[in-house]
């Protein structure tokens, strides 16, 4: 008796792809961890690492890439974590460079050069 699973990816048109709670851009950010938690096993495996070494790297990894990117997915949501990357980049503060008497002295002598012409 063979057992089929059938998994939903995309629950509609227009609505963003979704596939067992990970919304959007933690879907890449998952499989891509994946794939390099992969990368590194086969790497380790090459240069005869210890089978403890390798077992505890992949379940310390694979444990916390699954709590971060579920972690994330929850907290931000689907848009949420680039809004915030993006609110991060911004400058914390302005700082303005030219005083009053520079600026004055900047204008006199763009009024005497307009005069002079």
């Amino acid at each position: 008796m063979e057992q089929t699973y059938t998994y939903t990816i995309n629950r509609g048109v227009g609505n963003t792809i979704e596939f067992k709670g990970l919304k959007a851009q933690y879907l890449v950010m998952f499989f891509g961890g994946v794939i390099a938690i992969l990368l590194v096993t086969f790497i380790l495996g090459a240069a005869n690492a210890g089978f403890v070494v390798v077992i505890l790297f992949v379940g310390g990894s694979a444990s916390a890439l699954v709590y971060y990117v579920f972690k994330f997915n929850k907290k931000y949501g689907e848009h949420g974590l680039m809004k915030k990357n993006a609110f991060d980049s911004l400058p914390k503060r302005m700082v303005r460079m030219n005083t009053y008497p520079s600026i004055l002295q900047a204008m006199e002598k763009q009024s005497k050069l307009k005069k002079a012409a």
